[in-house]
């Protein structure tokens, strides 16, 4: 089902890292479920493959297959960083050098966030993900005028002295990661939505990935994980109708 909506201003694209379509419930995830009956649904949705999050990182951010885009998994060897062992993609120093060497650049067709700094348009990233999967989100970050948030790297890196001083640092990572995924919510809507004022704001929330790493798919703590996320997506979605 569509609804018809008028033109966005600004457009915020939240993912949920790992919600799979029969954890949205009434009982579980009541706003994700009103949500879903306001708006649009794409029932056939899949991942591509390989269903590795960071090939499929690249792969929203691009809107191409892997194949395309080039990065095709999870590690990969890259001989100009490594020539004895793969590198992660989750780490954000390795891709950085890989970005700015001769096997660079690393993605092989633009993202979402060149396009729009093309139209004059600004790109903000909000990833409580690994610092390699922040960076893959808008790895030109620097050069078009965007930022980037996440815990282990802030992009450019003079906005961190002032995120630190008027919030504090990125709480220490946990299963579930509530805390964390609390702190970038705050920084967007507190900082980034009214101050910076994107054209594009991408929140990467890295629940239930990290809970789903760590119980089975019928603990409690997993499922306090998902209620918690479902109560942020309202308070962001209280947040924009103002």
């Amino acid at each position: 089902m569509t609804i018809p909506t008028g033109k966005a201003e600004r457009v915020v694209l939240i993912v949920c890292d790992g919600l799979r379509p029969d954890f949205v419930s009434p009982t579980l995830t009541p706003t994700l479920c009103r949500l879903a009956g306001e708006g649009t649904v794409c029932a056939d949705h899949h991942a591509v493959f390989p269903s590795m999050t960071r090939v499929n990182v690249s792969s929203v951010i691009t809107g191409v297959y892997p194949h395309k885009h080039g990065l095709m998994g999870n590690a990969v060897y890259v001989p100009e960083i490594n020539p004895h062992t793969v590198i992660s993609t989750g780490d954000y120093p390795s891709l950085y050098q890989w970005h700015h060497s001769p096997a660079g650049p690393l993605l092989r067709v633009p993202d979402i966030g060149e396009y729009l700094a093309a139209a004059g348009k600004r790109t903000a990233v909000i990833s409580t993900g690994s610092g390699g999967s922040a960076f893959l989100l808008h790895h030109r970050v620097e050069e078009h005028n965007g930022i980037l948030i996440n815990p282990v790297v802030t992009l450019p890196a003079d906005f961190t002295t002032t995120l630190t001083r008027r919030w504090g640092p990125f709480p220490p990572e946990a299963a579930p990661n509530i805390q964390r995924n609390e702190h970038a919510i705050t920084l967007f809507l507190d900082f980034v939505l009214p101050e910076l004022r994107p054209d594009l704001t991408i929140l990467w929330l890295s629940e239930p990935d990290k809970s789903l790493h760590a119980f089975s798919l019928t603990a409690e703590k997993l499922h306090q994980a998902i209620r918690h996320l479902d109560t942020q997506i309202a308070r962001i979605w209280d947040e924009l109708q103002r």
